[in-house]
Parts: structure tokens; C-alpha cells; sequence
């Protein structure tokens, strides 16, 4: 309620609460440090060429109906003195329109405008996002011998086992076994048998 309000009175001056509203706002622009200026049809298509350009954190984009032609203004976060327009609709950073789109296995880092790799045992599609999926418990992500991460899943081997959504694969403990590939847990050996670390079945303690 009390954000609720605040964005009421906000709004009229170009500013929101939430991040997200961050996309769209109409009204008065700011004045930004232009980094060029690009013909696009469509306040989406001004957005998208702004996500595409390292050093831009807002766009502002003035429809055909003002100037009689379509303007597109890609801008870095600095301040400069460039004319205000009340009918222009602008975005900035941390609009996720605004952000790289990064390709599968990758995540975008804390400046919107970089790609990170997934961290260990997490995967991703890809785009526009800030954080990578957790592995199924029972499963793990998989470096090749020449070190390079594959974005998928696989299931733990046998000996081993993933207890919990991103955790990986860890060595079924001593007098434990774990016979089939994605367990979850290890299985105790039964009495009178025992197993060393990692075990795929156990074994008679007798002598």
C-alpha cells in the first residue's frame, strides 16, 4: 500500500517503484549522455538495439507522431544536456529488456551487459536471464577432460549419489552402496556384509 502510493506520486515524475516498470515509462525523459541515435519503428526494436550495445544503460524512444520521423536514442548513465520531450517513452537498466541476451550454458552478470557461465552443477537456456537452473538431485554437471562444461544434466554413476538439487554427485561413504546410476541416496549394506567408499554392492565381512 505504501509503495502503492508512492508510485502515484512518483510516476507523474518519471520514476517507479518496482524495477520491472522500469521498461516503460511515459512522460518527461531524462536528459542521458546519447551514445547514438538509430531509426527504429517501434519502442520494442529501440529497446532490443540498446540490449545489443555494451555501453547502453537507456534508451528513449519518440514516436513518429512528434517529429514526424521515427528517433531512437541509445544512452550510456551519465548526465548530459540533451532537450526534454514530454511525449517520449524510455527505458533503463534494470529493465531486463535492456539486458544481453546470452547463449546456453551462460547467465547475464551483475552489469545486465555481460555473460557469465552457470556455475557448477547448474545448466540454462540461454537469454535474458540472471541466474542458471539447479541440476536434479541425483544428477551433475559435466566437464570434458579438456575442460569444457557441457550444459546438461546427467545422472550420477553408481557408487555415488546427489541428495539435493544442485548439489552434485558425492562417494556413497563406507558400509553404503548405491548400484544404479541418478540414486538420490545410498542403500546401508545389510548386516553381517560391508563395502568400502564408493561401492556399487557390498560384500560378506566374514573372513
Amino acid at each position: 500500500m505504501i509503495c502503492f502510493r508512492i508510485l502515484v506520486i512518483l510516476v507523474a515524475l518519471g520514476t517507479v517503484c518496482d524495477a520491472e516498470n522500469k521498461c516503460h515509462i511515459a512522460g518527461i525523459d531524462t536528459p542521458g549522455d546519447d551514445i547514438v541515435m538509430v531509426k527504429k519503428k517501434t519502442f520494442e526494436e529501440c529497446k532490443r538495439a540498446c540490449s545489443e550495445v555494451k555501453s547502453c544503460a537507456k534508451v528513449t524512444y519518440v514516436p513518429k507522431e512528434i517529429f514526424r520521423k521515427y528517433n531512437c536514442y541509445l544512452k550510456k548513465a551519465g548526465n548530459a544536456g540533451r532537450k526534454r520531450d514530454r511525449h517520449s517513452h524510455f527505458a533503463t537498466l534494470p529493465c531486463k529488456d535492456l539486458w544481453t541476451s546470452c547463449p546456453s550454458g551462460q547467465k547475464v552478470g551483475s552489469d545486465y551487459k555481460t555473460c557469465e557461465d552457470c556455475p557448477e552443477n547448474t545448466r540454462s537456456d540461454g537469454g535474458r536471464i540472471d541466474s542458471c537452473s539447479k541440476c536434479p538431485a541425483g544428477t551433475r554437471t559435466y566437464t570434458t577432460p579438456g575442460g569444457v562444461k557441457i550444459n546438461e544434466c546427467i545422472a550420477c554413476p553408481a557408487g555415488q549419489f546427489g541428495a539435493s538439487p544442485g548439489a552434485g554427485c558425492s562417494t556413497c561413504p563406507a558400509n553404503t552402496y548405491s548400484g544404479r546410476t541418478g540414486a538420490t541416496s545410498c542403500t546401508p549394506c545389510p548386516d553381517g556384509q560391508t563395502s568400502a567408499a564408493g561401492q556399487t554392492e557390498c560384500t560378506s565381512s566374514e573372513a
